[in-house]
């Protein structure tokens, strides 16, 4: 999901591997059912200026929509294709709690928000942090996601 080119990535995988072999990925879903990863994602583009994700650019959802990495296993010369979407959540104290963790784990956003201004990035995390409050409920912030569990075989 992470590489320019993900059918080349995995075509020289499928001729690496054995015949018989099989190779399985983890993938994050479409964004619209990550929000904790797309809000942030959205935001930090906004704050920048730049435009909103193109389908299959690279980056965290770029294999996610329907048929997608499915699509990219077979054009790679896999066969007994399969892609199963499996619910996940993350569990945060707050919201607030929620944007300091993003803070450590998401390179991307950082990568973004290093093209602007100190007020600018502030008013982003700010902006992320107010996005994700309505998710927050009596035990705390839950924040519901989605991946999914591509495998072929060679």
């Amino acid at each position: 999901m992470l590489m320019v080119d993900p059918v080349a990535v995995l075509a020289r995988i499928h001729r690496a591997l054995k015949t018989g072999g099989r190779l399985s990925v983890l993938v994050f879903g479409p964004a619209d059912a990550n929000p904790l990863q797309w809000l942030a994602t959205r935001i930090s583009r906004e704050a920048a200026g730049l435009p909103p994700l193109r389908p299959r650019e690279p980056g965290m959802f770029a294999l996610g929509e329907p048929g997608c990495l499915e699509c990219a296993f077979q054009t790679a010369g896999f066969v007994d294709v399969s892609a199963q979407a499996v619910g996940t959540s993350r569990r945060f104290g707050s919201a607030a709690d929620a944007v300091r963790s993003l803070r450590d784990m998401l390179p991307s956003v950082h990568a973004i928000l290093r093209a602007v201004d100190e007020s600018a990035r502030d008013r982003a995390w700010a902006e992320i942090e107010a996005a994700l409050q309505p998710l927050e409920g009596p035990d705390g912030l839950v924040v519901p996601g989605e991946l999914l569990l591509g495998v072929g075989t060679k």
